[in-house]
């Protein structure tokens, strides 16, 4: 009794183990009072449960089949405390309860779930899934037993202890294998395990749920039956539950159920199950988020329709939160492979993660030395998939200055296929310094990269990525060293400006002696004497007035355009029915005068009209009218001075 006593604290045992304990109880299971056989059994699963090396010496001491072989003998105490010693020592490992099986506990145990007392019940439902959750050959030894009918059956117990343990272990038999589940359906555990899940017991709801897991996320098949069993509307209402595990084990069933087809992960959307998923990662953390990260990521995975559903219920959003908060790496792998199934499919849907400003964060993790290789490796392969389908630039820049080469590639493949049809996003790309970054990158010759960088190159004159080519600006600062400016020779312009105002005078001489053109009815008659001169070379072709004089100065200054002469009828001479040698009169309004051109009257009205349209502003104060006006005065001015010369020369 004493030794019972001591086993219940924990800092006795290793006492009791040196005091070697366990061989003084093994005489006492045999001994003809009740309760000493009782106490020492339960002493011995106190021990057992405390350590594996403790239980592997009772499996040793071979204890475990006299027990065994009496239980059908001994009252509900004896059998309790049996049903204890064969869980304490299966818990450890698989090889402690193959032990246990071969020393025939398996029996034992269906024996004791028939019995009529609910503690024995309990006790013995819970010694079948210890053992049953090690592995698919342990439990397919709990089947070959017998004991799926009577779990099955125990679920319909009204002891909430019975129908938890009974739930537990039927979760634990179909965990392992398509086969073993397919064993505990055929039993009829769906349909009372959906029953079971209206229980207001928290711990009971959890076992149902986590059977219900267990046993669709083998195939189609069995996820379908689940699904047939009706079960999701009251799943939903279970989120409304204050035990948190109870929502992280639905979260697991909704995943288990999504994961094998687009149908089934339709079935949970319409149900309202992604808005439940984005409710409890906004208020879960750590290891309880994980359910629901890898629940985005099958559901997304399926189909466009299925991802832009997650898109639109923010769970990128929640996935950008969960990120940043979460610090463990396997996590952060599963946060990252949702979100590349989210944005992998097309470039709205890669743009959508883009724009939550994903892509640099994914990237960090994938360059981060501290990240675990299935980290690194799920971070790259969500870059790469989402790269090919971008088309936000403004989120693809940033990846220009850190990314390696194997990523950078993909980055600028992207550039070079939207840079030539934007026009803006050329010019963003070059005020923000993209252009200039892409110059900097050192890529070998021909390799992918160094191809994605010609090609976005071509993208832009030659001039702009010249200049924004690293060394460029100290090759611009060695022409200017090596440049010698021109002499300029004032004296030499200021004797070429003299030679342009006197071959002016020249021309307004020749105009006098040689008069133009001035109509189209107007042939000019050149006296017999004076022949007349072929057009300097550099006349205007617009200019026709200006024809007909003669230089040997080229023009240094543009020639200086002079007002219109007034039309006469003597001009106009050639049109019959006028009458010659009487001016003209311009009709003209008042503060409007008429443009150079050829005038001419219309034969109904007699007016004369010009060719151009009217200069509504007069041109009197116009400079080239001013600077002609200078010119004819000079030029009367000489003339007087010659003619005045003549007459002294040729007097008597």
């Amino acid at each position: 009794m004493e030794v019972a006593d001591l086993s219940n604290n924990p800092v006795n045992i290793p006492i009791l183990q040196k005091a070697n304990v366990i061989s003084q109880l093994h005489p006492l299971l045999s001994d003809v009072v009740p309760s000493i056989q009782q106490t020492a059994v339960f002493a011995l699963g106190k021990l057992a449960d405390h350590s594996k090396e403790l239980a592997t010496i009772v499996v040793k001491e071979y204890i475990l089949p006299p027990l065994f072989e009496s239980i059908l003998f001994k009252n509900i105490f004896f059998k309790k405390a049996v049903t204890l010693v064969v869980s304490a020592v299966a818990k450890h490992s698989p090889e402690l309860s193959q032990a246990v099986v071969d020393c025939g506990a398996l029996e034992t145990l269906v024996l004791c779930l028939e019995d009529f007392d609910p503690g024995v019940q309990e006790a013995a439902a819970w010694a079948l899934g210890i053992i049953a959750q090690h592995n698919a050959m342990l439990s397919q030894a709990v089947v070959n037993a017998g004991a799926v009918p009577i779990l099955v059956t125990s679920l319909q117990e009204p002891e909430v202890a019975i129908k938890r343990n009974a739930a537990s272990a039927l979760s634990e038999i179909s965990k392992h294998t398509p086969e073993l589940a397919q064993m505990v359906m055929n039993n009829g555990a769906i349909a009372h395990l959906a029953q079971v899940i209206f229980s207001p017991d928290a711990k009971l709801k959890r076992q149902a749920l986590s059977a219900l897991s267990q046993i669709s996320k083998h195939s189609v098949d069995l996820a379908e039956m689940v699904i047939t069993a009706n079960i999701f509307p009251a799943v939903m209402v279970c989120f409304r539950d204050p035990d948190v595990y109870v929502k992280k084990n639905i979260i697991i069933l909704m995943r288990d159920v999504v994961k094998h087809s687009a149908d089934l992960s339709q079935v949970i959307v319409n149900c309202g199950g992604l808005a439940e998923v984005m409710d409890y990662l906004g208020k879960s953390h750590g290891s309880m988020r994980l359910p629901g990260i890898m629940m985005l990521g099958y559901v997304a995975a399926h189909s466009e329709i299925l991802a832009m559903s997650v898109i639109l219920s923010k769970g990128v959003h929640q996935l950008a939160i969960c990120l940043s908060e979460e610090n463990e790496d396997h996590i952060k792998a599963a946060t990252v492979l949702s979100i590349g199934q989210i944005g992998h499919h097309t470039p709205e849907h890669a743009n959508a993660v883009a724009s939550a400003g994903l892509l640099p964060k994914v990237l960090q993790l994938y360059m981060e030395a501290s990240s675990s290789e299935d980290l690194r490796v799920k971070s790259e392969e969500t870059l790469k998939n989402i790269l090919q389908k971008c088309t936000y630039l403004p989120s693809l820049e940033p990846l220009l200055y850190d990314a390696p080469s194997n990523i950078l590639k993909h980055v600028l493949g992207q550039f070079s296929v939207m840079l030539p049809h934007d026009i803006q996003a050329r010019q963003k790309f070059v005020r923000s310094g993209g252009l200039r970054k892409v110059q900097e990158i050192n890529a070998e010759s021909g390799s992918v990269l160094q191809e994605q960088i010609n090609a976005v190159n071509i993208c832009f004159p030659k001039e702009i990525v010249q200049y924004y080519t690293p060394g460029y600006s100290e090759k611009l600062l060695e022409l200017l060293e090596n440049n010698q400016p021109s002499y300029v020779d004032h004296f030499t312009l200021e004797t070429q400006e003299q030679l342009c105002w006197q071959h002016q005078m020249e021309v307004m001489e020749a105009r006098e002696t040689h008069p133009r053109v001035e109509s189209p009815w107007q042939t000019p008659q050149m006296p017999q004497a004076v022949e007349p001169c072929s057009p300097p070379p550099h006349t205007h072709p617009r200019e026709p007035w200006r024809q007909g004089t003669e230089s040997t100065l080229p023009p240094i200054l543009p020639p200086l355009r002079g007002p219109p002469p007034v039309p006469t009828h003597a001009t106009m001479s050639n049109h019959p029915g006028k009458v010659q040698g009487a001016p003209c009169p311009i009709p003209q309004k008042k503060g409007q005068h008429l443009r150079p051109g050829i005038y001419q009257r219309t034969p109904a009205s007699g007016q004369v009209h010009s060719q151009q349209r009217p200069d509504p502003k007069p041109r009197g104060n116009d400079l080239l009218t001013s600077y002609t006006a200078l010119h004819q005065k000079e030029i009367k001015l000489r003339l007087q001075t010659a003619h005045h010369t003549d007459m002294q020369t040729t007097a008597p």
